[in-house]
C-alpha cells in the first residue's frame, strides 16, 4: 500500500533493505517486452503463453536506484523454487560423482 511518504514499502536491491519505493515509467522497459505496447504491462513470453506477469518500473526513495519488478502468481514462484532445488540436487550429485571418480583414479 502507498503510504504518506509517496510510495510503497518494498525491498530495494541497492539498499538491501525495505524502503519506500515509487512506481515509475522506465522507457527502456519497452525493449524488454515481446509484441506488447509500452503501456500494456501484461507480458506473454515466447513459447510459454501460460507465463504472464505484471511489470513496472520502481524507484527507491532513499537511494533513487531504478529497476524493473515483476508480479507473478505465487504458484509460479513455488514452481521455480522447486525446479531450482531439483537442479541444485542434480548438480551436487554430479559433483559428488566426479569427486568420487577422481579419488578412484588416484588410488
Amino acid at each position: 500500500m502507498a503510504d504518506r511518504q509517496g510510495g510503497t514499502q518494498k525491498w530495494c536491491p541497492n539498499c538491501a533493505a525495505v524502503t519506500v519505493v515509487k512506481a515509475i515509467v522506465i522507457e527502456a522497459a519497452h525493449t524488454l517486452t515481446i509484441d506488447e505496447p509500452l503501456m500494456q504491462r501484461v507480458i506473454y513470453r515466447i513459447g510459454k503463453e501460460e507465463v504472464h506477469y505484471f511489470r513496472r518500473g520502481q524507484q527507491c526513495q532513499d537511494c533513487f536506484h531504478e529497476w524493473l519488478s515483476a508480479e507473478v502468481p505465487e504458484g509460479l514462484i513455488r514452481e521455480l523454487v522447486d525446479l531450482k532445488d531439483r537442479i541444485d540436487t542434480q548438480n551436487a550429485e554430479a559433483s559428488s560423482k566426479q569427486s568420487e571418480n577422481r579419488n578412484l583414479r588416484l588410488v
